[in-house]
């Protein structure tokens, strides 16, 4: 009987209860597609942290994005001279402009390192060392921009050679290329400078400790990133998503919360006497305090499977965009979507709560009295 009557409690007031809905699948959407955005970033940002057999990255320490870290070419020596390091490898990147897209990535690496980056080439062959006019395209970029081995291409106003097709399975760098160290310096006014170090610790040595003696090394000046979970020593803009995921999903629990919370007040206001007839015929408290929740908890998936359809869709609508295909990729784990889930969770505890408790405490005489 109390599974029938919330469901006819809901479907006798389907506008009001489709409103209150579809207000909360906003939020959920919302969430989930910052949420699935965000992790993409993290993803596409920690294929260039775990680059090829590096164990780990030095960027510059307090640095606001990876693309703007800069590091002195001689830290790269000096590093590969530590103890527990068997491989320092010195790599600039940055955006430039190609074509319409001002955030074409490049990268420059010397040739004789490309066995630390395990750059494999699955067209073509690798530019020269010293070439100044060759370069190595990334699967996604040849795709998108539909060029081949030995296409001419001109990058931030320099002409290229595309020398071959490279595939890490990392959307940033599939997404961009490579080319010589110093050209890409000289390209970017850095000579002299790399973005970050690749580093390969030695068998016998122990990955955190040799991160940790760099750190001392070079306090203030150098900063070791070993996973995803520390990127935001290198890079604030995953950060600020990350922030602004949780200050959409507080807005969404307060305005969905509301929102539920004035659907069942006025529930259960229009529904007094009602009330006052089941408590007349024996229903306890509890099962008028259930009813009343099951209803709002109702509402509330019902916008969690709204939400979650709806973010889907805009999950790939943002990364469709050209300049987001370079940073992130849609990501669709459970993550958004458990998330989403607590959320509508606790829409229906919050919003359903209060008129729930209203609800279990009318008095029989005088919800049969209410006209």
């Amino acid at each position: 009987m109390l599974v029938s009557l919330v469901a006819r409690n809901i479907w006798g007031r389907r506008t009001r209860s489709l409103l209150t809905i579809l207000g909360i699948s906003i939020g959920i959407a919302a969430i989930v597609t910052l949420v699935a955005v965000t992790e993409g970033a993290k993803r596409s940002l920690g294929g260039v942290i775990r680059a090829g057999g590096a164990d780990f990255i030095v960027g510059q320490a307090n640095a606001a994005d990876i693309m703007i870290s800069t590091i002195r070419d001689e830290r790269v020596n000096e590093i590969q001279q530590m103890k527990g390091v068997d491989t320092a490898v010195g790599v600039t990147l940055g955006t430039i402009q190609y074509g319409n897209n001002p955030y074409f990535l490049m990268f420059g690496i010397r040739r004789e390192d490309f066995d630390l980056a395990e750059i494999a080439l699955i067209e073509g062959e690798a530019f020269e060392d010293k070439s100044e006019s060759g370069l190595i395209l990334g699967k996604l970029a040849s795709s998108n921009y539909g060029k081949q081995v030995g296409d001419s291409i001109e990058v931030g106003g320099k002409a290229f050679v595309v020398k071959g097709i490279f595939e890490t399975g990392s959307v940033m760098q599939d997404s961009g290329s490579f080319a010589d160290l110093d050209t890409v310096q000289k390209l970017f006014m850095k000579e002299g400078q790399v973005s970050m170090i690749l580093v390969k610790v030695a068998a016998n040595a122990e990955v955190a400790e040799v991160a940790h003696s760099i750190d001392d090394a070079y306090p203030n000046e150098l900063v070791t990133v070993r996973s995803v979970d520390e990127i935001s020593k290198l890079d604030q803009g995953v950060e600020v998503m990350n922030a602004l995921s949780w200050a959409i999903s507080l807005l969404a629990i307060v305005i969905g919360g509301l929102g539920v919370m004035n659907t069942m007040t006025m529930s259960v206001h229009e529904r007094t006497r009602e009330i006052g007839v089941l408590r007349a015929v024996g229903w306890r408290r509890s099962r008028i305090l259930r009813m009343i929740l099951a209803e709002s908890l109702i509402l509330a998936l019902g916008g969690f499977a709204i939400g979650s359809l709806v973010g889907i869709g805009g999950v790939y609508a943002v990364t469709s965009f050209p300049i987001m295909k370079i940073f992130t990729g849609p990501s669709l784990r459970a993550g958004p979507f458990l998330i989403s889930l607590a959320v509508a969770a606790l829409l229906a505890v919050i919003g359903g709560l209060y008129p729930a408790y209203r609800a279990s405490r009318l008095s029989p005489v005088e919800a049969l009295r209410y006209e």
